[in-house]
């Protein structure tokens, strides 16, 4: 799994709060209700907030 693919994953799982990903990513809310909700393709958003969705999946993967 790439790390789109595990941003893309984080963001249509129902597991996690959105507040919880903001917190641990620096990501604003907003940006994140874009995200989760198609607003905003994760394909069109910059690399680093991709790698920072990915690193949190995978924290929250154990």
């Amino acid at each position: 799994m790439n790390d789109l693919e595990k941003a893309e994953a984080l963001m249509a799982s129902k597991k996690y709060r959105l507040a919880d990903i903001c917190k641990a990513t620096g990501i604003p809310l907003n940006t994140l209700k874009s995200y989760s909700s198609g607003r905003s393709p994760l394909k069109t958003v910059a690399w680093e907030r991709v790698y920072r969705l990915a690193r949190y999946y995978e924290k929250v993967q154990g």
